[in-house]
């Protein structure tokens, strides 16, 4: 079962990445989207590590080969979005950038329907939220 408590950490990410989108345009209007990507791709690297220090077991012992190939794949899809993130920040408002990435659930969707299906069905809920986000990309899009 889910617990309203549940939600202070994707509330908390959300609050965190609003936070990271203006810090980043900010840092686009004297440096080139690589360097952009790459500094922050760097910092989550020295926090992550310095974090990991503070486990007192390794988290790394219970990973299997596959789960690492998953891992690594996802990883390089991150790297690459924040490649793109930062080009796209570089050359436009946030209004306009944010509405387009926030499509991602309708990615997700897709993906989870076509590889996740019996781990994590489609309801009926999730295709009215990931519509609604979907028209809301669009509204703001064509508001531009």
């Amino acid at each position: 079962t889910w617990k309203l408590s549940g939600a202070r950490f994707p509330l908390g990410s959300a609050l965190l990445f609003a936070i990271r989108y203006t810090l980043a345009r900010y840092g686009l209007f004297t440096s080139p989207p690589l360097v952009g990507s790459t500094i922050t791709s760097g910092t989550s690297l020295l926090v992550l590590a310095l974090g990991g220090l503070l486990i007192p077991h390794r988290p790394l012992r219970g990973l299997s080969l596959p789960a690492i190939r998953f891992l690594l794949g996802s990883g390089l899809a991150y790297t690459l979005a924040y490649w793109c993130l930062f080009g796209t920040l570089a050359g436009e408002r946030l209004a306009i950038v944010v509405p387009l990435l926030h499509t991602d659930p309708i990615w997700t969707l897709l993906f989870t329907s076509l590889f996740l299906r019996e781990k994590h069905p489609i309801t009926p809920a999730l295709l009215c939220g990931t519509g609604l986000v979907f028209v809301g990309s669009v509204l703001i899009i064509l508001a531009r």
